[in-house]
């Protein structure tokens, strides 16, 4: 395996060095005027035959024509690879049947997929997910969590990867707060990581993608780790936006004294109308929220530019559900 060449058919080329000896940051050299991103949660099939969901197969279709259409040039892949177990090792066929049978559109194929994993995906073999970037050329997952800096003309886009479930560890009961024991070492470094990521850098934008939300009215509502651990550190270091899955719909909640943008793109192997915690978050943040079932599915994108970068929300149907702009950062 030659990673000097390794990705060498990507449209925008990728500069990863020593990925499987788990390096933190990766290089996404674009240098358009615009950088472009799909960004989708809760995508993992099914764990039987033929182990794609309806949904997903009905949200991969329209997400593949509007990133070939449109020019999209990579995926935020945002955890809850394979339902319900994730895999086994980095040979499970979960693989071939969930990701690269569904989403394999020839032109689709030569972006890069940028991945954390999920719930999910702990209760499987993680370091199998890690271990297939060497399989695929599109699968990008270095590490459990890690940077991506994607750069664009005369402006660049922080995108930090996190892992939330050795953050705050794992939900042992479906709709519960993660519980699960965690290490307090490997927490702490990834909280660090994440610190210093934020606050060394300069770029016009800064994404953090995790898999549990800060912030959700849906069934798993706000994740207490998070708004004590993470919330303050997006706030102080003033991050554009905090992106997730876990909850199966697209969210956005804006606090009224905050400038973090908080989304929730959970949408495409299924779709949950619930609005369970409706009341767990802050007065008046709710600024969208969509659950409709016969949309098939959803998604977002975003559209970067030197000027502003717009989050857009898509149904499985075709349709443009929500569009939001945000500025740079001073």
């Amino acid at each position: 395996f030659d990673i000097n060449t390794a990705f060498t058919d990507i449209q925008s080329q990728v500069v990863i060095l020593n990925v499987f000896k788990g390096p933190r940051s990766v290089v996404h050299e674009s240098m358009a005027d615009v950088l472009k991103l799909v960004v989708m949660g809760d995508w993992g099939g099914l764990p039987f035959y033929p182990y794609y969901s309806p949904f997903e197969i009905a949200t991969a279709k329209q997400l593949m024509k509007v990133s070939v259409k449109d020019g999209y040039e990579a995926v935020l892949a945002l955890g809850d690879n394979f339902y319900y177990d994730g895999v086994v090792n980095e040979f499970d066929s979960r693989f071939q049947n969930t990701f690269e049978n569904v989403f394999n559109d020839d032109q689709f194929k030569s972006i890069p997929w940028y991945l954390v994993g999920g719930n999910h995906d702990h209760y499987g073999n993680i370091t199998g997910q890690i271990e297939y970037s060497k399989h695929s050329h599109r699968w990008v997952f270095p590490n459990m969590w890690y940077k991506v800096q994607m750069l664009g003309n005369g402006f660049n886009v922080t995108i930090v990867m996190i892992d939330t479930v050795t953050l705050c560890g794992n939900t042992m009961q479906e709709g519960e707060q993660p519980n699960g024991d965690i290490d307090d070492a490997t927490a702490q470094d990834q909280l660090s990581f994440i610190e210093t990521t934020l606050k060394e850098s300069e770029d016009s934008y800064v994404i953090v993608a995790g898999h549990f939300p800060v912030w959700s009215i849906a069934e798993h509502g706000p994740t207490q780790c998070l708004l004590e651990k993470l919330k303050p550190l997006l706030e102080k270091y003033k991050a554009t936006t905090y992106m997730c899955g876990h909850d199966h719909n697209l969210q956005h909640i804006r606090e009224t004294n905050s400038t973090v943008e908080y989304f929730v793109s959970g949408a495409v192997d299924v779709v949950d109308p619930s609005m369970k915690h409706k009341d767990s978050i802050p007065q008046d943040s709710l600024q969208f929220y969509w659950a409709n079932i016969l949309g098939l599915g959803g998604f977002a994108t975003l559209d970067a530019t030197k000027s502003e970068m717009v989050l857009r929300f898509h149904s499985a149907t075709g349709s443009t559900l929500y569009k939001h702009s945000m500025l740079p950062r001073k």
